[in-house]
C-alpha cells in the first residue's frame, strides 16, 4: 500500500501540475483528466490523515474547476 508521504506527495504534484501550467483567463480541463484525479482523490478518503491535510487545497481546486 502506498505510505502516507507518497499519498501527500502525489496529490499535491497533481494539483501544482495542472494549476502552474494553464493560465487562469484560458483553463481547461481534460474530462478524462478530470475523473483520474476525482477517483485518485476518492482513494485518499481512506488516509484521514492525509484526507485532512490536503482538503483545504482539494477544496480550492474542485471549486476552482466546478466554477469555470
Amino acid at each position: 500500500m502506498i505510505s502516507f508521504k507518497n499519498y501527500k506527495y502525489i496529490i499535491i504534484k497533481y494539483i501544482h501540475i495542472y494549476i502552474y501550467n494553464t493560465s487562469i483567463n484560458s483553463y481547461k480541463f481534460r474530462k478524462t483528466e478530470f475523473y483520474k484525479f476525482i477517483i485518485f482523490f476518492a482513494l485518499l478518503q481512506v488516509e484521514k490523515k492525509c484526507f485532512t491535510i490536503i482538503t483545504n487545497n482539494a477544496k480550492q481546486f474542485f471549486l476552482y474547476v466546478k466554477n469555470q
